[in-house]
């Protein structure tokens, strides 16, 4: 693996390729919650072909690598985004807060939501696990 400064998590190439086939195929909606700039989602989707992926992201936030049109943004960074309800998939990739993943999880139960893919250091996953 390795580090990109615009990155939260080390990433190679079998971090790509696996996540890139656990996503469901286009017209499956998948959003990351807090997509940064991008890079992890453009790798994700150039490696899965027909994802239909988004980022979701505050607009102070930079978005360098997903093309314009594949960013949804919310006002603030415990906002949700409206379609998240619409979504089969939401990854979140070191996510800043445990109240926004406990919101989207409430928000999500009962709608399109069949898998959540979570990246983070292991030492942090303990203070998440609850819910799941």
């Amino acid at each position: 693996p390795c580090m990109f400064k615009d990155c939260c998590c080390s990433l190679s190439r079998p971090l790509i390729g696996a996540l890139a086939d656990t996503l469901p195929r286009s017209p499956a909606l998948v959003l990351s919650i807090g997509s940064g700039t991008g890079l992890l989602e453009n790798l994700i989707r150039q490696a899965a072909g027909d994802a239909d992926l988004y980022g979701v992201e505050v607009p102070s936030c930079n978005n360098i690598h997903l093309p314009a049109d594949r960013v949804v943004r919310v006002s603030t960074s415990l906002e949700l985004h409206p379609d998240a309800v619409l979504a089969g998939t939401l990854i979140f990739c070191y996510p800043r807060t445990i109240q926004l993943v406990d919101a989207y999880l409430r928000e999500c139960v009962g709608g399109a939501l069949e898998k959540v893919v979570f990246i983070s250091h292991r030492d942090e996953w303990p203070a998440f696990r609850e819910l799941f």
